[in-house]
């Protein structure tokens, strides 16, 4: 699914790349971007590791749940 797909593009607006997701405003851009590593090989500890998440958060991601904060 392509971003513009997921948010609804305004005409004559600049595109913004991200939505609030979740409680603490997880982009739709950054959900993209774990499920695309994910898709290319990339297991759930890479992924925490390379964003900056907890596995926990990139695993909730990937099973298309809300985010885990501690």
């Amino acid at each position: 699914m392509k971003p513009k797909e997921i948010i609804p593009y305004i005409e004559g607006e600049p595109y913004i790349g991200e939505a609030p997701v979740g409680e603490r405003g997880i982009t739709v851009g950054e959900a993209i971007l774990v499920k695309t590593m994910n898709k290319n090989g990339f297991t759930a500890e890479q992924i925490a590791a390379a964003t900056d998440k907890d596995v926990e958060e990139v695993e909730a991601i990937l099973a298309g749940g809300e985010p885990v904060f501690a």
